[in-house]
């Protein structure tokens, strides 16, 4: 649960999934918790982006910039969430989205 109220504390800029709340359910059966978090839809990840023929038709140059600008974008995200005394404990492509 407290990571859950963590979560819904990151701040909305550029850069990080938005966040929308979270709630409890409890499964009256067997007592079970489950915390349930709202969030932005992603559609895709950084693999799936650098695979694009979008990006791969870029020139070598463009490609580097646009690497460039996601990892602005990525450190900017956690810049935000360390200023709020919140760290990312899983950070790899698979996680960040394009």
């Amino acid at each position: 649960m407290r990571e859950a109220q963590n979560v819904c504390c990151i701040p909305k800029v550029e850069g990080l999934v938005k966040y929308y709340g979270h709630f409890q359910h409890r499964v009256p059966s067997t007592g079970v918790v489950f915390t349930c978090i709202g969030m932005e839809l992603c559609d895709g990840n950084l693999n799936d982006y650098l695979k694009t023929s979008w990006y791969l038709g870029l020139t070598p140059d463009q490609q580097r910039i646009q690497r460039w600008e996601m990892l602005r974008a990525i450190a900017g995200g956690l810049e935000a969430c360390h200023n709020k005394r919140i760290m990312h404990r899983d950070i790899k492509p698979d996680n960040s989205m394009t």
